[in-house]
């Protein structure tokens, strides 16, 4: 695949018939096997921050510069998305919870929140992150939620109890990734 743009946002949901990319306010979905735009669109926004596919690939998260998040379908990539109230704070990272119905968003302020994707609206739950929360993933099949930030720690929350189970120190400096490998090791990437 060769972008014509310098690309900032790469996803791939895990079931890989698509993958998404980013630049400015455009967002294109790619086939994975031919390596061909399905369609391009222009987001009703003044920059995409952060984008996370759900894990089955049917729809994409959208963080904004403004705070927003979009929730795109796959059942029409095209139609207006349904979006989270904007907050104040531009959004940092997106991650789908393992069933696809919650999406995680971390804004520069600090804060964490959670979002049913249907409808799309704000959990009552919501929890702070000192620096920052750089990258999302839920891990133990979603009942805790991985964040790491801008000093190479990594918090892991259990959101259903509202709770902070640990904080690790992974790296020297900031966590850019965080990936689950299984249901008892998190891979972390940092810089």
């Amino acid at each position: 695949y060769v972008a014509d743009k310098q690309v900032t946002h790469v996803a791939v949901p895990p079931q890989g018939g698509t993958f998404f990319t980013a630049v400015g306010t455009k967002l294109k979905i790619w086939n994975a096997q031919s390596a061909e735009v399905i369609q391009e669109l222009d987001v009703p926004a003044e920059r995409i921050e952060a984008i996370a596919p759900s894990p089955q690939g049917t729809r994409l998260a959208v963080g904004t510069l403004a705070g927003a998040v979009l929730l795109y379908s796959s059942d029409d990539w095209s139609a207006p998305p349904p979006e989270a109230p904007a907050r104040e704070s531009r959004v940092l990272a997106l991650a789908f919870a393992p069933n696809g119905e919650v999406v995680a968003a971390s804004f520069e302020d600090g804060e964490v929140r959670l979002c049913d994707v249907a409808p799309a609206a704000w959990q009552e739950t919501s929890f702070s992150v000192p620096t920052g929360a750089l990258a999302l993933t839920f891990c133990e099949a979603g009942r805790v939620l991985a964040t790491g930030n801008n000093v190479g720690e990594i918090h892991l929350w259990e959101p259903e109890a509202g709770r902070l189970r640990a904080v690790i120190k992974a790296h020297p400096m900031r966590i850019n990734a965080l990936c689950p490998l299984n249901e008892t090791t998190l891979v972390s990437g940092g810089g």
